[in-house]
């Protein structure tokens, strides 16, 4: 197995201290969309895939207001296609993408490859395709509509070290769960992928700041702890404080066997992009 750490999208948006500790209050900062490659047996699978080609070419009048609004770098070379163009595939090559959830971010490049078959949380799925509210607009029917091989994955009796999750699943002979951490959106998942040393768990937007679940001391981000207070009701913002101290135990127990990243964290795909 071969694992390629990806930056699916960078984005310089005002206000993104408090959340991720880059940039200033009224600075622009520096998010990504880190998503994978893994390169298995028989198989090519994608962990999320960022913005497609057409939010660049032919965007949805949403994309291009949601892009203008993240200040997301115009660089269609960043997008899961043309990078695995880059490492020497082809689009038909990728034979699964396994997405956190299906906001515009993390699934706008589903329909870059066709052919993939999608694996996605049950909920997630009946969430985006058939029960949308006008509060879940970052959902978008474009992305799917080219008719993909949908594999739904629902909770069964499994458990991944205490976590509700899907029967595990395998493609190219490695394990991945799809482990629910609902808020974000109300069927998001973490997805972890099991290693020959242990875990990879990418958590998709659980969290935004590598500090939230360093198990040497957990910390937020400088303005961190306002931002807290003032949006703890916010469906985008409660997860990455309600499931971090969780993840922190996590981490602790496990050690060196459990790797941990988000999607939007530019520090943590520093640190993966590297090795």
């Amino acid at each position: 197995m071969k694992i390629h750490h990806l930056n699916c999208g960078t984005m310089r948006g005002l206000g993104l201290k408090p959340l991720n500790g880059t940039g200033g209050y009224i600075r622009p900062g520096l998010a990504i969309l880190h998503c994978l490659l893994i390169e298995a047996d028989g198989a090519l699978v994608l962990v999320d895939t960022g913005w497609g080609l057409a939010a660049y070419r032919n965007p949805t009048r949403f994309e291009r207001v949601f892009r203008r609004i993240v200040r997301s770098v115009d660089d269609e070379g960043e997008t899961a296609l043309r990078q695995v163009e880059g490492l020497g595939y082809r689009a038909t090559d990728v034979t699964d993408s396994v997405v956190t959830h299906l906001h515009l971010d993390h699934a706008g490049g589903l329909r870059d490859f066709p052919g993939a078959r999608v694996h996605v949380y049950a909920e997630e799925h009946r969430v985006a395709t058939r029960d949308r509210t006008a509060f879940e607009g970052a959902h978008l029917p474009a992305h799917w509509a080219h008719g993909p091989d949908w594999l739904l994955h629902d909770l069964t009796e499994d458990d991944w070290f205490g976590y509700a999750c899907t029967a595990p699943f395998t493609l190219g002979g490695v394990e991945f769960r799809l482990v629910p951490t609902p808020g974000h959106t109300r069927g998001h998942c973490m997805v972890a992928i099991r290693t020959g040393e242990g875990w990879l768990l990418h958590a998709g937007d659980t969290y935004f700041y590598h500090g939230q679940v360093d198990p040497d001391g957990p910390h937020l981000p400088p303005g961190g702890d306002v931002a807290r207070r003032l949006f703890s009701v916010s469906a985008i913002v409660r997860p990455m404080y309600s499931f971090a101290p969780g993840l922190v135990s996590l981490r602790r127990k496990l050690g060196p066997a459990l790797d941990i990243f988000c999607s939007h964290d530019p520090h943590e795909f520093e640190r993966y992009a590297a090795t």
